[in-house]
């Protein structure tokens, strides 16, 4: 077989397979679409599709195959919420995650999308880097479902985890707004000595189905992770639990497998990063 053969069946890389998913984009804004299109483009996604009439969107998901759904909740006609009711009595839509973002912070507008089966949160105005580190974990985890649907062993468990530290290393560096003033500098790293342990135990209780003391490690996270300047945890793990009061343990480890992205880059200073 010709060099050129050889190049031509070999499959693509898991970061490649992720780049060309199909994001299907929708928001009444066209600043924000316009705008959710150039950060995902910029982060190496070929297929970012935007629907701006969201009477259209349900079509519009299931004509292209999406692979992932970014959806506003407060548009007219039809809201967020009921795109997500909608696919969810659909047996192929339901199958599609869905990142919600809105401006609202209504807790209760939260967890109604997620019960109506978000996947993810996201707060408006979007910042990139979250934006692109929900997507790659969103779109990771549900290549996981459809590659291991069913099969089971320790070869495939192994590979899965090797990919998926692989993915985690790959984003931009965490590092506290509060890093930069030496007053702050023991507590954060109090803070991260901590955190791989209290991860390590959210595993542990989500594993045994213990979501009363899930909820409650991940309200500690919420509160602490901010306090020392980590906000980058705190949606996350805002969602951890409700989630986890929702007893909704497959949604509840896409998140968790973000916070220990999140986790896997932090930075403490500029000469060291903790694991």
């Amino acid at each position: 077989m010709s060099e050129s053969k050889q190049t031509e069946m070999t499959p693509p890389s898991p970061q490649e397979a992720l780049k060309a998913a199909t994001i299907v984009v929708v928001d009444d804004e066209p600043t924000t679409l316009e705008m959710i299109e150039m950060f995902l483009e910029a982060e190496g996604y070929e297929n970012v599709l935007q629907v701006s009439d969201s009477t259209q969107a349900v079509e519009m998901i299931r004509s292209v195959g999406a692979d992932l759904v970014l959806l506003d909740l407060m548009m007219p006609e039809v809201g967020g919420l009921d795109i997500l009711q909608t696919m969810s009595e659909d047996e192929v839509l339901a199958a599609i995650p869905v990142v919600v973002f809105s401006s609202t912070s209504d807790r209760e507008a939260k967890l109604e999308a997620l019960e109506r089966g978000a996947a993810e949160f996201l707060a408006k105005p979007v910042d990139p880097s979250e934006l692109a580190l929900r997507v790659r974990n969103t779109l990771s985890y549900r290549a996981y479902q459809q590659r291991f649907a069913g099969v089971g062993g320790a070869e495939n468990r192994g590979f899965i985890d090797r990919m998926d530290r692989a993915l985690r290393r790959s984003g931009p560096t965490v590092r506290s707004r509060l890093a930069d003033d030496p007053r702050y500098h023991a507590t954060i790293e109090r803070f991260v000595a901590r955190l791989g342990e209290r991860l390590e135990w959210m595993q542990s209780r989500l594993e045994g189905g213990e979501f009363g003391e899930l909820a409650a490690l991940a309200h500690w996270l919420k509160g602490s992770a901010t306090m020392v300047g980590f906000d980058a945890f705190s949606g996350p793990a805002d969602t951890l639990e409700i989630l986890a009061g929702k007893e909704r343990a497959d949604e509840a480890q896409n998140v968790l497998q973000e916070l220990k992205s999140l986790a896997e880059r932090i930075v403490v200073s500029d000469e060291s990063r903790e694991p």
